[in-house]
């Protein structure tokens, strides 16, 4: 908190001897934090990457900052990569700047754009969407699954996937899903897609990083994805209306390791399929734990509720007894799903213990309860229902250890939705 202190001590001091200026100051702040959504194509509702529209909301905009509800950043604790938070200092400046008279300033170079469109360079393999999706002017959040049958004929080592939306300003979010059963592509028949909210409507055989704004595309260091000659890649893109009728054709680019790569990309899945959360209940708590049968080098996170879930927290126990927390958000809004990537990846040992809480409010007095009255809610894949889910990514030593998480995972889902079924 000294630390904290003492910088925005400096920062003022310094603001003070020269006023702020908006290209030289205050345009940093935004492109780091807010232009990846406030653009002219982009998902915000307005755009902050220029001068004139800026300085014409700068007082809403010092309100919303001073009261944290943007930009939006869901989990507690400082050990996540992209923090889209403001600091302390990046707030001053802010502020200061609208004391000192909002002034502009010189402008600089503009930033430099990739003019294809792939951070990582050109793929080795392009998804492209078969036909155009159309997204209404109005109406409730839509999460379309495309599939695209990859047709490997051998298996291959996916080393980065980038995904490029075609319409940035309806994309709130996409995911990458692995599936080997053949149930994504049954279900979206000859159109390529189909609509589903709540899930993918199958058992994942793995997750790859997607799109958010702000995040940037990575590769996965030094571990891959293998891939098998049957596996079937499936883009879950989170739509959001914006009051005008739009469509979107996403891409996806693959990029295959040329050598052998030694660690696997893998994870561990957390759920609970035996969902009965009460009517009116204002607190109720899901609970599950599991051991990892490998040692998981956890590089990201992701959690998923529905309308109901208010609160998630997920953590490790070492074997020693240390605990680690992974994941904290006590004010979930499913909209602001995504998939948080660690700051430095966390070690987890063989024999560590991962325990997830999920956190509930099913009565009235919740505004996004979708039940008026509340009723009982159950798992499923609809806005009424809901979910329970946690997903821990990394890297495993290699393909041995894949498999055996990978058969843990299977074995723990199995396990859960035995015991639901017996429930019934």
């Amino acid at each position: 908190m000294m630390r904290q202190f003492f910088a925005v001590m400096i920062a003022g001091s310094a603001l003070a001897a020269e006023p702020a200026t908006f290209h030289r100051d205050v345009l940093p702040v935004l492109r780091g934090k807010c232009v990846a959504c406030h653009n002219a194509d982009g998902l915000g509702p307005f755009p902050l990457d220029n001068f004139t529209d800026v300085r014409k909301r700068a007082g809403q905009i010092t309100r919303i900052i001073a009261d944290g509800l943007m930009p939006p950043w869901k989990p507690e604790g400082g050990h996540f990569a992209w923090d889209r938070r403001l600091s302390a200092v990046e707030a001053a400046t802010f502020r200061h700047w609208v004391e000192a008279g909002a002034q502009e300033g010189e402008a600089g170079p503009p930033p430099q754009a990739n003019p294809d469109g792939w951070m990582l360079g050109e793929p080795d393999m392009i998804l492209t969407a078969a036909q155009a999706f159309a997204i209404p002017a109005e109406g409730r959040d839509l999460f379309v699954h495309y599939v695209f049958p990859l047709g490997l004929g051998e298996e291959r080592q996916l080393r980065a996937v980038e995904v490029l939306p075609g319409n940035r300003r309806v994309t709130h979010g996409a995911l990458g899903i692995l599936d080997r059963s053949g149930s994504a592509r049954e279900r979206a028949g000859k159109d390529g897609r189909y609509e589903l909210y709540g899930g993918p409507g199958f058992v994942p055989t793995g997750y790859t990083p997607g799109y958010f704004p702000g995040q940037a595309a990575r590769a996965f260091g030094d571990s891959a994805i293998t891939l098998t000659a049957d596996t079937d890649f499936v883009l879950q893109v989170h739509y959001r209306p914006r009051g005008e009728a739009m469509t979107d054709v996403p891409r996806v680019g693959l990029y295959f390791a040329k050598e052998p790569v030694v660690r696997e990309v893998s994870g561990v899945f957390l759920g609970c399929e035996d969902i009965r959360i009460p009517a009116g209940a204002g607190e109720a708590r899901l609970r599950d734990t599991v051991t990892l049968p490998v040692a998981l080098r956890a590089t990201d996170i992701r959690a998923r509720m529905l309308r109901v879930g208010v609160g998630v927290r997920v953590w490790a126990e070492l074997p020693g007894g240390k605990k680690i927390p992974l994941l904290k958000i006590s004010d979930w809004e499913r909209e602001w799903e995504e998939t948080w990537r660690f700051a430095e990846a966390a070690e987890l040992p063989k024999g560590t213990r991962i325990y997830a809480e999920w956190i509930y409010d099913n009565s009235s007095a919740n505004p996004r309860n979708p039940n008026k009255p509340p009723r009982e809610i159950r798992a499923g894949e609809t806005e009424a229902d809901e979910a329970a889910v946690v997903w821990i990514g990394g890297s495993v030593a290699g393909w041995i250890d894949r498999v055996t998480l990978n058969g843990a995972n299977l074995t723990h889902y199995i396990d859960l939705a035995t015991a639901a079924h017996r429930r019934k």
